[in-house]
């Protein structure tokens, strides 16, 4: 459901490097990505902006 928001406000208007993070950050493992979501471990740089877009529409 988080990343369902995402794609509803943010995708589209997404800039090309930010919708290909988005796409690498969906090849992840569950236990890996809720754990960056809910800040209890550090986040890749590479997905950053994009997670925390998604914390704002959580």
């Amino acid at each position: 459901m988080l990343l369902e928001r995402y794609l509803q406000i943010h995708y589209d208007r997404a800039p090309e490097a930010e919708r290909a993070a988005f796409a690498r950050l969906l090849e992840r493992e569950d236990p890996e990505l809720w754990a960056w979501v809910l800040e209890q471990a550090p986040v890749p740089a590479e997905f950053r902006d994009v997670l925390e877009r998604v914390r704002r529409h959580a």
